[in-house]
Order: structure tokens, then sequence, then C-alpha cells
């Protein structure tokens, strides 16, 4: 199981979105040996808890891809985590952790100092503000503080959102220019690490409380 797919040291890239049966045991299995673990998606894994951030923030130093959607558990203290031991994170997706607030952006401020691209979609207890002061840093990103709807239906691979609620508004967006970073083997694309995420221009169909690119909803 998880075991023996950790043994695999040479592994950069780990899509569990959706497993329900995930948790913070069996991450700390599978990270353990994943030191070049450079791209993992959580989303939806509903056990997951900062936990499962601790095992990331001591064993996968060089993630640069991390998308947490859904998973509710994920608080302030998790992100603190991530931002102390995962600095060369580059691509953040906390939409629907409603958990997580403005004290973690303080975190990752200050310590995910390479982070271009953050989501924030439904995340309810992060304020306008505090996304207005940490926004300067950033390439790309995506925050309103809505409530997740029901059956909450993020699509992390096709950059898209779907609702429950009335689809009122379809917008164009560009992504931000890759991101390029220096390694061992010199310079590599940041658009390499997640694929379809990054995919030129992405038609989205969002809400009208859906925030732009690079920009913040103005109040009803």
């Amino acid at each position: 199981g998880l075991e023996s797919l950790g043994k695999h040291l040479k592994i950069k890239e780990i899509i569990l979105s959706e497993c329900k049966q995930i948790t913070d045991t069996g991450m700390k299995i599978l990270s353990a040996d994943l030191k070049k673990l450079d791209y993992l998606d959580l989303s939806f894994c509903r056990h997951i808890s900062n936990s499962t951030l601790k095992y990331l923030s001591l064993n996968c130093r060089k993630i640069t891809c991390l998308i947490l959607v859904g998973c509710f558990k994920v608080s302030d203290a998790g992100i603190q985590l991530i931002a102390s031991g995962c600095n060369f994170l580059h691509y953040l997706d906390i939409s629907g952790c409603r958990n997580v607030t403005d004290k973690a952006l303080k975190y990752l401020a200050k310590g995910c100092l390479q982070l271009r691209i953050l989501k924030m979609l439904y995340c309810v207890a992060i304020t306008r503000p505090a996304v207005s002061n940490y926004a300067p840093r950033l390439q790309k990103y995506e925050y309103n503080d809505d409530e997740p709807p029901l059956g909450f239906g993020y699509v992390v691979s096709g950059d898209e959102l779907t609702s429950a609620k009335k689809l009122k508004k379809r917008r164009y967006s560009t992504m931000a220019p890759p991101v390029s970073m220096g390694g061992s083997s010199g310079e590599k694309d940041y658009e390499q690490t997640k694929h379809s995420l990054v995919d030129g221009i992405t038609e989205q169909v969002v809400e009208e409380s859906l925030i732009s690119p690079g920009s913040l909803a103005e109040d009803p």
C-alpha cells in the first residue's frame, strides 16, 4: 500500500484527490521517504488534518505545489507548519478550508517567500483586508468568503468552479506566466509542476461573487 509507494524514492508527483480512506497515519508512512516530492494533491481528503502538514514540513521540504481543497480539518496551525518547512512552495490551494484565517496569510508571507499562486475560494474566515494586504506578493490569487455550496465541487484539474447555486456570469482570465525555478539541473518551468493546473488561457465559469485573478470583488 502506501508504505511500498513511499519506497519509490524518485516519485515527484502524487494525486490522492477524493481518497476517502486516506488518513494522517497513512500520510506519515507515505511521506517518510519522499524527499523529492514536488506536487501533492490532497483535495477532498476529508480525514487529512494538520498532522499531515507536519509530516510534509519535515519530510517533503522541496514541494512546490500543494492542493488542500476541501480539507476542512486544516487550520492556521497547519499552514504555519507548511510555511516553516516548505519554503519552495509556489502554488497553494486552500479553497474550502473554513478553519483557515488571516493568520495563515501572515505565516505564508513570512515563510513561503516564493509563493506565486494562492487560491482561497470559500475561505469564510479569511477577510478581504488581509487578502488585499497580501496580494501584492502574488502573481495570481483567487478569493471569496462565501459559504461552500452544497455538493462543493471545485475541480482542480480543470481550474473550474462548479456550484449548486445559479451560475450568473462567464469570464475569461489568463493565468500568470510560468515561474522559473533554479535547481541542480538548472531552471525549469513551474508549469511542468502543475501540468493541467496552469494551462495558458482557461475559460472559467464562475459566480458573480468569485474574485477575478489579481483583484478583489466589490461589496454588493
